[in-house]
């Protein structure tokens, strides 16, 4: 795989480990802020800052299979992703934040009822899309399709057989729809409780989780 791709001032790019400051500048100045559930619950405060959160971004930076989008120099957008195996256990992951454990609880407990392997049992591996964050300045011009693209190529090059996307907001899973990805699982934020409450009410049009997949051909 060629690690650039270029396209008119914007170009596609392997996310290196020099990267990680400018990956979390724009996280904080967007994603940790704005994506529906920590908005929600008020993950972070003006500043977009929540350590938990910004490791777990980071956390298959070393995988070499995240990608970013620079224009001018600048990196205006990314999508961080991961190489997971039917073999994995899915396993509690515990945190400093109770507003962030609340978010990885939720996001484990949609994992196991997916449970995208028993869906697909012929499939050993497969790449998921962990986080994509766009600069609100470059939407609009494609650049979430052409990280989805990229990623697309590094995941058939590491033999991975299926894609998957999952989608707290109603926003990344139109664009999954768009690009042809099929929903296989969702869940409305009203379904999901903790002693009879709701734990997340997104304001529309963010209803529910999903998660979106597409077979790779190899």
């Amino acid at each position: 795989m060629s690690q650039d791709s270029t396209d008119g001032d914007i170009e596609i790019k392997l996310v290196e480990d020099e990267d990680k400051d400018d990956v979390i500048d724009l996280a904080r100045r967007f994603f940790n802020r704005d994506e529906p559930l920590n908005e929600y619950i008020g993950l972070t405060g003006t500043d977009g800052k929540c350590p938990d959160l910004e490791a777990y971004i980071l956390s298959t930076l070393e995988e070499g299979t995240s990608v970013k989008a620079v224009s001018n120099g600048k990196l205006v957008a990314f999508s961080m992703n991961g190489v997971v195996s039917r073999h994995e256990p899915n396993e509690k992951s515990c945190v400093d934040s109770e507003k962030f454990q609340l978010i990885l609880d939720f996001l484990l407990y949609n994992t196991v009822q997916c449970d995208i392997f028993g869906k697909y049992p012929d499939i050993e591996k497969a790449m998921t899309v962990k986080i994509i964050s766009v600069d609100p300045c470059m939407r609009g011009r494609g650049v979430a399709t052409r990280l989805v693209d990229e990623t697309r190529k590094i995941a058939i090059e590491k033999g991975c057989k299926l894609m998957y996307v999952e989608c707290t907001s109603y926003f990344s899973a139109q664009i999954m729809k768009r690009l042809g990805f099929e929903k296989v699982y969702s869940l409305k934020y009203s379904d999901y409780k903790i002693d009879d409450k709701i734990v997340f009410d997104p304001k529309k049009p963010h209803e529910e989780y999903t998660v979106y997949v597409q077979k790779l051909e190899n």
